[in-house]
């Protein structure tokens, strides 16, 4: 009995280790020096353990990506999915789909019910990277997503409601936003 006690006890510390190591790797990746990299890390480690939805900017190539698995290495979401999806690669007709998931016969084409990148991600983080590169439509269908923290997904006839309150999403863009396009976010520019 006491034996197994320990065994128990032993993969509970190895699991929480492994935790750890895993959240120290994806801060790893972030790496520099100048003052603008110290400020960047002190952001992160500020926004990890908020609750809000945050737009993280930058010319492309300088991590913004990094930075965003960075954060919710740090957060207390770090153990449920992190779900990535460049929305500069993929055409708004498929974006849509991609983004809110469908049932089957909602258009043609659909010949499955698919679960949308909001579902998948529940209870973690979903970073929508090139939003600025979105259709005004999805913008304003993803605005309302965020600020109700639940959406009717893109069901046809039949209610398929789910919610995101348990959601945090992250965004980028290498477009700069003027702030009263940023409002209501919390922003990392790099």
């Amino acid at each position: 009995m006491k034996n197994a006690v320990e065994q128990r006890r032993l993969r509970r510390e190895n699991l929480r280790l492994k935790k750890l190591a895993a959240r120290a790797l994806q801060l790893s990746q972030l790496i520099g020096k100048s003052a603008a990299m110290q400020q960047t890390f002190e952001l992160i480690a500020q926004v990890a353990p908020r609750r809000s939805t945050i737009l993280i900017q930058g010319e492309s190539g300088t991590g913004k990506e990094l930075a965003a698995k960075a954060i919710h290495a740090a957060s207390t979401r770090a153990d449920a999915p992190f779900v990535a999806i460049n929305c500069g690669n993929i055409p708004s007709e498929l974006l849509e789909s991609e983004i809110f998931g469908h049932v089957r016969g909602a258009f043609t084409g659909a010949t499955s019910t698919k679960k949308g990148l909001f579902e998948l991600a529940d209870g973690g983080t979903l970073f929508l990277d090139e939003v600025a590169s979105i259709s005004l439509e999805i913008q304003s269908k993803l605005l309302r997503v965020i600020q109700e923290r639940e959406s009717a997904g893109w069901a046809g006839s039949r209610a398929s409601k789910w919610t995101c309150a348990s959601l945090r999403p992250r965004t980028a863009t290498c477009r700069m936003r003027s702030p009263p396009e940023a409002s209501g976010t919390t922003s990392i520019t790099g």
